[in-house]
């Protein structure tokens, strides 16, 4: 990377971390609301009597069973917080090796 490179790249990220930001920001939201739809569809399960089992594990394997598509949002949406957050991580990374990059070149300069 040449000194106009690093500049541009330097001037581009806080943009591109600002971004990132709000996508960790929005991807919180929707775990939380994944996770909401799960313990108000297990509300409902058990409070509508079709959770029957005798004994605690049985109807903790009939919640499961009956919630696995409100389970499966709530792993979609960690996962994606995850994989967010990680890109923001990377861009930060990024930003502070080239400001220390540029702080070399500048002191060459001088």
């Amino acid at each position: 990377m040449d000194k106009k490179t690093i500049i541009q790249r330097l001037i581009g990220l806080p943009g591109e971390i600002e971004a990132a930001e709000t996508a960790v920001i929005k991807m919180s939201q929707n775990l939380m609301e994944a996770k909401d739809a799960l313990a108000e569809r297990e509300s409902f399960l058990l409070l509508s009597g079709k959770i029957d089992g005798k004994n605690a594990e049985i109807r903790s394997a009939q919640l499961r069973e009956l919630t696995s598509a409100e389970r499966q949002f709530v792993v979609d949406a960690e996962n994606a917080l995850a994989g967010v957050k990680a890109f923001l991580n990377k861009l930060r990374n990024t930003f502070e090796a080239l400001q220390s990059i540029a702080q070399m070149l500048g002191r060459e300069v001088a």
